[in-house]
């Protein structure tokens, strides 16, 4: 991703996601629902209200999605018991060099998700400063 692109993609960031909740600098895999389809793609950015993910297809803004998140993403692998299933929101998406970038708002949850989520971000490091 070219330095314009990122710096482009952390302002939109910044300004559709007023500071909710904290967001946490992350390397997830996830699974989005696209019609009949399941799309893989990565998340960079987390927080209880939403996420920034890596995707190869464009999103249309304002639909809303299944997101599929595999918590234990981190150490390199998941299973069931560590993916949350939930509906999102697309605010934004920017092309990137390698596919697209998205902004998503969490919408549907879950309260046992929530838990788990909430957890999972506290085992990660401190919250991305604005």
């Amino acid at each position: 991703m070219t330095d314009d692109t990122e710096q482009a993609a952390e302002q939109t960031w910044r300004n559709e996601d007023r500071r909710e909740a904290p967001r946490y600098s992350c390397s997830l895999r996830t699974e989005i629902r696209l019609g009949d389809d399941l799309v893989a793609g990565s998340v960079s950015n987390l927080s209880v209200v939403g996420a920034r993910v890596d995707i190869e297809t464009a999103l249309d803004d304002e639909a809303e999605l299944e997101v599929c998140l595999f918590l234990s993403g981190q150490q390199g692998g998941a299973d069931d018991d560590e993916m949350i299933s939930v509906v999102g929101t697309v605010v934004w998406t920017l092309e990137t060099d390698g596919g697209y970038m998205s902004g998503l708002r969490f919408e549907i949850m879950g309260p046992h998700e929530l838990e788990r989520l909430r957890r999972f971000l506290r085992t990660l490091d401190a919250p991305k400063a604005t």
